[in-house]
C-alpha cells in the first residue's frame, strides 16, 4: 500500500512540475509575425530551436557519479535544483548559479543505482530530467 501511495505521489509531483514546465515553454510569438498575424511553420521551428538553446543542459557522468549542467548560451542567477528519487524523495537540493558556458557538478556517487528526476526551478519555471544512474 505504502508503494501505490509514493508512486501516486511521485506521478502527481511530475504532473504537476509537468504543467509548469509547459508553461514555462510558452514562445511569445508578437515579435515577428507576417502580415496576415500568422507565423509559417519555418519560423516557428526557429524559434523553438532558439528555446531549447537558452537551456541548460544536462548530463550524467555515470564514471565518476556526477551530474554535469551547463548553460552554453545564458547565465542564469539562483537556479534550485532538486534530485528526487522514483519514490519521490528528495535526496538532493541546492541552489546554484550557472554562469555561461561553465559547468556546474552535482556529486551523486552515494546514491545507489537507480532512475532519479533532477527538476531544476528557473526562475520559478521548472524543468525535469529523468536521469538512469547505473556505476559502470
Amino acid at each position: 500500500m505504502e508503494t501505490i501511495i509514493r508512486r501516486i505521489f511521485v506521478a502527481c509531483f511530475i504532473a504537476i512540475m509537468c504543467v509548469s514546465s509547459i508553461e514555462a515553454q510558452v514562445i511569445d510569438l508578437s515579435e515577428k509575425q507576417n502580415d496576415d498575424q500568422t507565423i509559417g511553420k519555418e519560423e516557428e521551428e526557429k524559434r523553438e530551436t532558439h528555446l531549447n538553446d537558452v537551456l541548460p543542459e544536462v548530463v550524467l557522468y555515470t564514471s565518476n557519479g556526477t551530474i554535469g549542467i551547463n548553460s552554453p548560451h545564458v547565465t542564469f542567477e539562483s537556479v534550485i535544483y532538486y534530485i528526487m528519487d522514483a519514490n519521490g524523495i528528495i535526496v538532493a537540493t541546492d541552489e546554484i548559479d550557472l554562469p555561461k558556458n561553465v559547468e556546474q557538478t552535482i556529486d551523486i556517487s552515494s546514491l545507489p543505482n537507480g532512475t532519479y528526476f533532477i527538476i531544476l526551478n528557473i526562475d520559478e519555471r521548472y524543468f525535469i530530467g529523468e536521469l538512469l544512474f547505473e556505476r559502470s
